[in-house]
Order: C-alpha cells, then sequence, then structure tokens
C-alpha cells in the first residue's frame, strides 16, 4: 500500500484591524456561537490616525489661506483694468491713439492684466474645487473602530486581550463558518504519485485510529514537511508532493470536523 501524513483543516477566516488601536470590547470567547452581524470587538484609534487627521486639516487650512490670498489679487487686478479704462481714458485713448505712446503702453497692459486675471480666476476655481473636496472627506476625530461577525459561525481563537494594542492589519480574530468545507491537506512521496489519481478514494485514519473515507481532489508541488533531498541520477529521490482530500460525504465531514488540525494518516493499495 502506499501511505501519507496529512492534517485535516476547516475553512476559516481571520479577522484583522483597519489601523493601529487599542482594544476597549471584546466581548466574546473562544468556542463561542455568533450570528452575522454581532460585534466581535471595538478599537480605539492611536494617535497617528488623529495625526492624519491634523495633516488634512492643515492642508484645509492652507488651502483657505492661499484662495484668499488669490481673491485679494484678483480684485487689486480688477482695480487696476478699472482705472486705466475708465470713460475719461477710453476717450483720451481714442483722440491720440497714434499721438502718445503712453497711452498705447496702458492699452498694451490693459490686456496683460486681463490675461492674468483670467489664469487667477483658474486657479482660484481649481483650488476651491481641491477644497471642496478635502471638506467632503470625513473628520470625525478617528472614530472606533467595530469588527462584526460577517457570517454566523463559532469564534476558534481570539488572539489578544481588552487593553492590548492591535497594529494595523493583524490577526484579531479567528472565526469559522456554520457550514465550513472540511478537508485534509496530505503529503506523499514523489514515488506513490503513480498510485494517486485524482477522484481516486483513500483510506483517512485518525489519530485515535478512527478510519474514514476521502477522495482525491488536487494535487500541488509542496515545499512542507519537506525532507533533505537525496539526488539519484540527477533526480531527487523523495520530493514531497502535497495532496488535497475531500470527505466522501457530509456524514465523512462531520467526523473529520472533530480533528481539526490533527494529524492524520492516508493508506491505499497499489491499484
Amino acid at each position: 500500500t502506499y501511505k501519507g501524513d496529512g492534517k485535516v483543516d476547516i475553512d476559516k477566516t481571520l479577522l484583522s484591524t483597519s489601523h493601529n488601536g487599542r482594544i476597549i470590547d471584546l466581548p466574546i470567547k473562544e468556542g463561542e456561537n455568533v450570528t452575522k452581524g454581532s460585534l466581535l470587538a471595538q478599537l480605539r484609534p492611536a494617535t497617528d490616525c488623529y495625526a492624519d487627521d491634523l495633516k488634512k486639516q492643515k492642508e484645509v487650512t492652507r488651502l483657505e489661506h492661499e484662495l484668499e490670498f488669490n481673491r485679494l489679487k484678483s480684485n487689486l487686478i480688477r482695480n487696476q483694468i478699472a482705472d486705466l479704462t475708465e470713460p475719461e481714458v477710453k476717450t483720451m485713448l481714442r483722440r491720440a491713439l497714434e499721438l502718445d505712446d503712453r497711452l498705447l503702453r496702458n492699452g498694451r497692459l490693459i490686456q496683460n492684466l486681463n490675461q492674468d486675471l483670467n489664469l487667477l480666476t483658474l486657479e482660484i476655481a481649481l483650488g476651491q474645487e481641491q477644497l471642496n473636496h478635502l471638506q467632503q472627506q470625513d473628520y470625525n476625530n478617528c472614530p472606533d473602530e467595530y469588527i462584526y461577525a460577517p457570517f454566523d459561525g463559532v469564534i476558534k481563537r481570539v488572539f489578544l486581550k481588552v487593553n492590548e494594542f492591535s497594529n494595523r492589519g493583524q490577526g484579531l480574530i479567528l472565526i469559522q463558518p456554520e457550514n465550513a468545507a472540511v478537508f485534509i491537506h496530505a503529503f506523499v512521496s514523489k514515488s506513490e504519485m503513480e498510485h494517486l489519481a485524482i477522484g481516486k478514494k483513500t483510506d483517512i485514519i485518525f489519530p485515535d485510529n478512527i478510519r474514514s473515507i476521502g477522495i482525491v481532489e488536487e494535487f500541488s508541488s509542496s515545499a512542507l514537511t519537506f525532507p533533505e533531498l537525496v539526488w539519484n541520477d540527477y533526480e531527487p529521490s523523495d520530493a514531497r508532493i502535497r495532496v488535497h482530500i475531500a470527505p466522501l460525504d457530509d456524514t465523512e465531514a462531520q467526523l473529520w470536523k472533530k480533528y481539526d488540525l490533527l494529524r492524520v494518516k492516508i493508506r491505499g493499495k497499489n491499484r
């Protein structure tokens, strides 16, 4: 018979935090059944979250001052243009256009001022748009983070306690769905691959000698439990292969769930 070692595994979901913070509420314990939407944890954000808000607020203040300065500057340009285009000046300009270079210079100056005013008006519009975008963002002083159960299930692990600090992305709670899939990851020698095939049944032996039947679903190479390579004619004599095995039916699946994370043996006939 061929043989191999494996481990029972049940699908689980690791819930993590989205930012750094201190756990202020953790109303659950390992082994507890929870329903979808129930509160699992509450975190108080760390000071770096407030620093981000302060940075945004400083940017808002900078934009407000810049817009106010540009508006004052545009008003000054408008006043200059108005002074240069009073009715008396326009009349003088028409009568003495060919005789007074100063009036010609005033005409060119008005044209340049109008161009500057147009560019400044565009800059003000863009700055106001950026300011509006920042002001529409949520500035609520870094609210507490709440973690809720994504589905009905059972709490398998709680990695931290109340008042402990959690880093952003750090795993906090391991939850197993109510109808979680169960499978076995087994490892066999390359030399035994010829006796295995997708869809083939294989015997499962649990640590207490209880036996079950599984079906081979998938093969893949593995670096886990990899023995030291012994080379034989340029080929490793014993490369480990990972075999994904599923339970034969629902009855076997319920049996497997009793052995979560335990090591098992797989056996089968060479036929």
